[in-house]
């Protein structure tokens, strides 16, 4: 899926504070680091066994599984859902 999105104040503010704290390199990972964090707390899409394998390595290489489990990162977003 392509989208064109816009962000202003806070939101874009957070993406910028990812990238420069090394979870993301580019806002689009930044964003998908974002999605996947708010459905590892808010589950909206169940994964099988072979599809959670995956998600767990691809953010293991990609550092987001140290952020996603940042309890000081969770009070910040829960404040914006």
């Amino acid at each position: 899926m392509n989208i064109t999105l816009r962000l202003e104040g806070i939101p874009e503010e957070i993406i910028d504070e990812m990238i420069k704290a090394g979870i993301a390199s580019t806002k689009t990972e930044a964003i998908r680091a974002a999605i996947l964090d708010y459905n590892e707390h808010h589950p909206l899409k169940r994964f099988g066994i072979e599809e959670e394998k995956e998600m767990d390595s691809r953010l293991q290489s990609s550092g987001w599984k140290e952020y996603l489990k940042d309890e000081k990162e969770d009070a910040v977003w829960n404040k914006y859902l």
